[in-house]
């Protein structure tokens, strides 16, 4: 679904022009921030082009969706998890940023599929 990888590729370009501004705003916690997210939308670009070429189409969505959640989303829930157990604010923060932004993307992903 090309639509999806431009979503993916529009997205992440706002992102980094927003990096790029906040960086030059000396806001360099905020930029950092925002290279996460930036990330985020690359591992899943990444999993989604493996897929779309080794897939039967019939089966990329239920795949697709399952390796987000259990390659990704679970690791990150467990280093969220830990991180508030050590009291690393700073971990804990980078790990809900993670979650939201793959949870962002899963339900473009969801929403788009539906259409």
């Amino acid at each position: 679904m090309q639509q999806f990888i431009n979503y993916i590729d529009r997205t992440v370009n706002d992102l980094s022009q927003e990096e790029k501004m906040l960086a030059a705003s000396d806001r360099k916690d905020d930029s950092n921030l925002v290279k996460i997210r930036i990330n985020v939308y690359g591992i899943c670009k990444s999993i989604y082009s493996v897929l779309i070429n080794t897939m039967e189409k019939s089966e990329l969505s239920r795949q697709y969706l399952q390796k987000l959640d259990e390659q990704l989303a679970q690791n990150w829930k467990a280093s969220y998890i830990r991180a508030k157990e050590h009291d690393d604010v700073k971990k804990a923060v980078i790990e809900e940023i993670k979650l939201q932004t793959l949870e962002e993307i899963k339900n473009k992903f969801i929403e788009m599929e539906g259409n």
